[in-house]
């Protein structure tokens, strides 16, 4: 009881740093600074006390009426329920729309749009079907993860499960953001393995950043290799050699996500679940995942750790539609509103669980507005870490230790891409193909994929408030939260950049962010010309994108990826109309990420699109699946070889890591 008595006398002073839940002049709140610092020896009886361990547990694709705590009509979780019972569970927690989006915030504690992580970062088959491919983009490494936070204060970090944060670079892998150790799973090629069958049963391990060679095989459904059964396995192992020092585990699951396998092992008797059908199998995942957080819990607690561990369960993300589920009822009977993948509640309000013996009230359920940015600042004060700039989560310390209500004055944005066979069947405006929710007080705006559709919502209103559009009788509200909107959404992605001098030509050095590839991107510039008839580089990165001016037209070539064909025939080329020599003009390009299709490109001036790239309008034999990876760095004015001087001036560089749209440039 020592440690806890102490953990209770540094709170107390940990507390008067309270949280910031003022309103703020940026949609989106800021985070609480950097925490109060203390000691640790690194041993169970630090001379100050250390922090506590960290446990964070994700699940993924875990709907809210998944869990019997949240009210799931037929889905049975008692180890979950009981978990909640010894701690708290909140109902109004956020999370993300997809699962990438998700995760980058859990260790970073800021929006994914940040970093432009606005969909998966997953393979995606051209939509011609010639091949496939990875993601290539990352977190970028320039951030300071959670991990990276803690390890100053004598935590032993690891990072076990799901990753989806970019593998492409050593340095995305978990091993280059701050876990020591880390074991990812890895599909095939495994033999005599179904593609489906792979999914839980034969995969590769990623061993702190190396793949493995040999597959951990098992036969289809057996217990004893089905990945859950792994991944515990791996995560009490390194418990249990750590307990002696302050430790940080990421658990993140793979279940219930599709393919819905259910292990031959499962005992069914007492559930009565039909695993002929989603709906069965999905609750049968659920029943067997929530046994795995069950015995990560017993194996904390028969080590002594209960008192010196913060235990978290969330999930990544709302769940699908589960074939006439508990989850379809509870959308049938307007109880949450869509599913996975969209901005409504069914898509970003999830299940969230905290359990700390001794240090958080058991059983309380907790109505404040949070979301998975607030761990990042929740933890470091707690741990006695210092917060990097630029963290925007709220410190939910006296939420959880005294049950206290966060104020709502805060803003929640989510973004989210659709496919562009889906957003010219809604009628989308090609300059604002995002989606967005914001929420302010008890007031939530989205706006779909097109930016005539608003809609307005109370969702204080209970649980039917997010079907009944207010947009209408509410004129002034909307228009107040659209400028927020746009506020936010201008600068949030903002890429920093420096500019230095080579070979007489001004230049951007490289960082990941800058070969965006499958991704969203901006660059704008104040452009003027002292000449008309002149070929002169505005920007340019070597094997990837030339902006240039030609003639008096200002032009953008971008090079696509595909490595079957030879590098000069995967040019694409916009060409925009006369300009006036001698004016400034603002002139920039956006690169819309579209999964499954060729890129959206708009080529704007002055705040208009002068020319696009339509996914289903290429020219014919052009494609641009993701522009061609290059680690080249930016040039201005030239190429990097001084050639194609530009005459003229080039100012006020603008990187976004959002396709924005022309008149936000």
């Amino acid at each position: 009881m020592k440690n806890g008595i102490l953990w209770l006398l540094t709170l107390a002073c940990l507390l008067t740093v309270g949280c910031e839940t003022g309103s703020n002049s940026s949609p989106e709140s800021s985070g609480t600074g950097s925490a109060t610092s203390q000691t640790s020896t690194g041993t169970g009886t630090p001379s100050t006390p250390r922090g506590p361990n960290i446990v964070l547990v994700v699940l993924d694709d875990v709907d809210y009426f998944d869990l019997g705590i949240y009210g799931a009509p037929t889905t049975r979780t008692p180890r979950l329920d009981q978990l909640a019972g010894q701690g708290m569970r909140f109902d109004q927690y956020y999370s993300s729309p997809k699962c990438s989006d998700a995760r980058s915030s859990l260790i970073t504690g800021r929006s994914p749009a940040t970093w432009g992580i606005t969909g998966v970062l997953a393979n995606y088959r051209r939509s011609d079907g010639s091949a496939t491919r990875g993601p290539w983009r990352g977190l970028p490494t320039e951030i300071t993860t959670l991990a990276e936070m803690l390890i100053p204060r004598g935590y032993a970090t690891a990072h076990f499960g799901k990753w989806h944060l970019g593998t492409s670079r050593p340095e995305f892998l978990p091993s280059g953001q701050g876990f020591q150790e880390s074991r990812l799973w890895s599909t095939g090629p495994v033999v005599d393995r179904p593609s489906g069958d792979g999914f839980y049963w034969g995969y590769n391990y990623v061993i702190d950043g190396v793949r493995t060679t040999a597959p951990r095989l098992g036969q289809p459904g057996a217990d004893e290799a089905y990945l859950p059964r792994r991944l515990t396995d791996d995560a009490i192992d390194f418990i249990t050699r750590h307990r002696d020092q302050p430790f940080y585990v990421n658990l993140w699951h793979f279940t219930p996500h599709a393919p819905y396998h259910v292990p031959a092992g499962f005992d069914n008797t007492s559930f009565g679940y039909n695993l002929n059908g989603n709906a069965g199998k999905i609750s049968a995942m659920v029943t067997d995942v929530d046994r795995e957080v069950g015995r990560l819990v017993d194996a904390i607690d028969a080590l002594g750790l209960g008192e010196n561990t913060l235990i978290l369960v969330v999930s990544d993300n709302g769940g699908l539609p589960d074939g006439g589920g508990g989850r379809d009822a509870a959308r049938q009977a307007k109880l949450i509103r869509a599913y996975k993948g969209t901005v409504f509640e069914g898509g970003v309000r999830v299940p969230c669980i905290a359990r700390w013996t001794g240090h958080i009230p058991a059983g309380r359920l907790n109505s404040s507005v949070a979301s998975s940015r607030d761990l990042v600042p929740t933890i470091a004060q707690l741990a006695g870490a210092s917060l990097p700039s630029g963290v925007t989560g709220q410190n939910l310390v006296p939420v959880v230790t005294q049950d206290t209500t966060l104020s709502q004055d805060q803003f929640f944005i989510y973004q989210a891409y659709m496919t562009y066979a889906d957003a010219k069947a809604a009628g989308a405006d090609l300059d604002h193909l995002d989606q967005f929710a914001l929420r302010s007080g008890n007031f939530k705006l989205i706006r779909g994929p097109s930016s005539n559709k608003t809609f307005l919502y109370d969702l204080g209103a209970g649980p039917g408030g997010e079907f009944a559009d207010l947009s209408g009788a509410n004129p002034a509200v909307v228009a107040d939260l659209m400028t927020r909107f746009t506020a936010w959404q201008t600068h949030i992605a903002d890429i920093p950049f420096s500019e230095t001098v080579i070979n007489g030509v001004r230049t951007i050095p490289f960082t990941t962010q800058l070969d965006f590839a499958d991704g969203n991107f901006t660059f704008a510039a104040d452009v003027e010309s002292n000449a008309a008839n002149q070929l002169g580089v505005i920007a340019h990165k070597a094997g990837s994108w030339t902006l240039f001016w030609i003639n008096g037209r200002i032009n953008l070539k971008l090079w696509d990826d595909r490595p079957d064909k030879p590098f000069a025939d995967r040019e694409v080329n916009l060409v925009g109309p006369l300009v006036t020599t001698g004016v400034k003009h603002r002139v920039g390009f956006s690169v819309y990420a579209l999964p499954e299709d060729n890129q959206l490109v708009s080529l704007s001036v002055d705040g208009v699109a002068v020319a696009r790239l339509i996914p289903d309008q290429y020219p014919a034999g052009q494609t641009l699946f993701a522009v061609n990876r290059s680690d080249e760095p930016i040039t201005l004015g030239a190429r990097g070889d001084g050639t194609q001087m530009f005459d003229g001036t080039i100012a006020n560089l603008h990187l976004s890591a959002l396709a924005l749209p022309p008149d936000e440039l």
